[in-house]
């Protein structure tokens, strides 16, 4: 059995309220220190104008790892940012060596008081890991000096047997303080508990560091369900996954060039297990190379802090909640937050990943994440996605009822659209359309209805380009790399929609007849008509669902041979006829052999 005791802890952070557990702050340091005191006073520190390939030399011939970035103009001398050599190298990798340090650096700083107690720094050093603390005051701009890492641990060392004393005494007064795990994991459904249970049985018996990881950790957290079991095994992933299939009776798919594997128990239940592995982009917007590293690098690979949580299910027996980004501040404040500056760059699809999961969590996105978004558009990181990745997130987001509209207006926001066209935007008008669109798509699954068949996201990314001309049509299904019916639908929708509204306004038109103009139309294209302000056209749409198409004969051409019509095309054209009869209303379901056989010239 996985032992949840109620000793486990949470590493260097908080739950948030949701989760019904605090924290103790973090008491590590005398008190007796202040940030004054573990400062470096007038640090080097880099222009923003400062290109990327000059700054990475002026680091390395300082043989310093980060520096603080001081802006230009009206904030000359105020510090506005930091760059570190991890951030340079990746902007190099990009081929950004000539651009400012201002395009990659990031914009989020810690500062302290001067007189702040060391207890503060070292609270500050461990929510976010920063490469360093300003000492100052935020609002100038004006640091007196950093605090490293180095500094906060060469205080420590002076300290350290006092430290533990401090730290024993603690935790024996306060037991009761620290983040019971055990009570979060034992909320999940049976089902699954056992499944981490047998996992962490697995971790033990081999002594291989395993770790639950991302949606599933946030969502516990949030008090939301999600039963998708991603792991993380420190060394040798699809071997961990061999060794859980052997405990579960069950089968393992492994990818090598990932170092993932997927176990299938016998119900069918999905785990993903993955090697602790770093991703290295070659170019922006490029698959990722994968190779293995220990699970800090593992987490930062991820797209946003409250994905990058983890829990340590074995070998130890008590496990640990480990954040080392701040995932839990986030969550608790309801934001989504990119984990470092060239985020986009790596990956533009995080930019449609951070519109989803924003909506369907209601977050909001950090200020500086929205910043390292446009600049990733300003360096035209999207034009290097491809189509078929472009089109898989744009799908995953359209494709969800709750998400679609709402979707596609932060897309507008966030200026996203543009990277599917540059012909795309939306205005109030647009927004309207929009949603009576996805009303019209509501009433049609109300309905019970499935034929025509209809796809939301082919549905809606029509709607958004129902202004486009036919040759911007075209670019978009280029750029999307859509083919088929997906193609054929976008490129030829307002043409066919166009020919269906002028057969409708016809006086006098019999119903057999609507159904014949509306035949052609797909169902994302019927659908496009009954979002339309013309109310005869939206009756016919409506009728032609629900009465018209599913009409069917009660008679069939074998019925019309025993009464004596010989076989051929004769049949198909009685058949038609009396079809068109019902619909019309003419005759009733009882009349139809006789109005069959009449219609040939035989006696019915």
């Amino acid at each position: 059995m996985l032992r949840f005791d109620k000793g486990a802890r949470v590493v260097l952070a908080e739950l948030p309220a949701a989760g019904g557990v605090e924290s103790p702050p973090m008491e590590i340091l005398p008190p007796s220190a202040r940030a004054v005191d573990l400062m470096i006073p007038q640090p080097f520190m880099l222009s923003a104008l400062v290109p990327v390939e000059e700054a990475k030399l002026q680091l390395n011939a300082r043989k310093i790892n980060a520096a603080p970035v001081t802006g230009i103009g009206g904030d000359e001398g105020r510090v506005v940012g930091a760059v570190t050599r991890r951030l340079l190298d990746g902007a190099l990798q990009h081929g950004l060596g000539s651009r400012p340090v201002e395009t990659v650096m990031e914009a989020e700083l810690e500062w302290v008081d001067p007189q702040a107690p060391a207890e503060e720094v070292g609270e500050r050093m461990l929510s976010r890991h920063p490469r360093f603390i300003l000492v100052g005051d935020r609002q100038s701009g004006r640091p007196l000096g950093i605090v490293t890492r180095m500094q906060v641990l060469r205080h420590l060392q002076k300290r350290v047997g006092e430290l533990e004393a401090r730290i024993d005494r603690r935790a024996a007064r306060q037991p009761d303080r620290r983040v019971p795990v055990d009570d979060l994991l034992q909320r999940l459904p049976t089902g699954v508990l056992s499944y981490l249970e047998r996992i962490a049985a697995v971790s033990r018996r081999h002594g291989l560091p395993v770790y639950l990881v991302g949606g599933f950790v946030r969502d516990l957290l949030l008090g939301r369900e999600d039963r998708d079991l991603d792991l993380v095994a420190e060394g040798d992933g699809p071997y961990f996954a061999r060794l859980l299939a052997d405990e579960l009776g069950g089968r393992v798919r492994v990818h090598p060039a990932f170092l993932t594997a997927v176990v299938v128990d016998p119900e069918g239940f999905h785990i993903d297990v993955a090697t602790a592995r770093s991703e290295f982009y070659r170019a922006p917007a490029a698959l990722p190379e994968v190779q293995t590293s220990a699970l800090r690098q593992d987490l930062y690979r991820r797209d946003f802090t409250i994905n990058a949580l983890a829990i340590r299910l074995g070998p130890e027996e008590t496990p640990e909640l480990i954040d080392y980004f701040g995932g839990q501040k986030d969550l608790a404040a309801k934001t989504l937050r990119v984990l470092h500056s060239l985020s986009f760059l790596d990956d533009p699809t995080r930019a449609l990943r951070a519109v989803r999961l924003s909506i369907r969590l209601g977050f909001q996105l950090a200020p500086e994440t929205v910043r390292l978004l446009r600049v990733a558009l300003d360096e035209g990181a999207f034009d290097r996605l491809s189509g078929s990745r472009l089109q898989a997130e744009l799908a995953l987001l359209l494709d969800d009822p709750e998400l679609a509209v709402r979707g596609a207006e932060r897309l507008a926001e966030l200026g996203l659209l543009a990277v599917l066209h540059p012909g795309l935007a939306l205005d109030e008008r647009g927004r309207r359309y929009l949603r009576e669109v996805r009303g019209a798509h509501d009433w049609y699954r109300f309905q019970g209805l499935a034929q025509p068949p209809v796809a939301a996201w082919r549905l809606l990314l029509m709607a958004l380009a129902r202004d486009l001309s036919e040759a911007s049509l075209a670019a978009l299904a280029d750029r999307l790399l859509l083919s088929g019916e997906d193609r054929r639908l976008l490129t030829g929708f307002p043409a066919r929609l166009g020919a269906a509204r002028f057969a409708l306004r016809r006086e006098g038109l019999d119903p057999h007849a609507a159904e014949a103009a509306l035949a052609p139309l797909a169902g994302e294209e019927l659908l496009l008509l009954l979002a339309e302000e013309d109310e005869a056209g939206r009756a016919w749409v409506r009728r032609d669902l629900t009465e018209l198409r599913p009409l069917a004969l009660s008679i069939r051409g074998a019925d019309l041979v025993a009464a004596g019509v010989p076989p051929g095309p004769r049949i198909g054209q009685a058949l038609t006829a009396t079809r068109r009869a019902r619909l019309d209303g003419r005759i009733a379901a009882a009349d139809e052999l006789g109005y069959a056989l009449a219609s040939l010239g035989e006696r019915g």
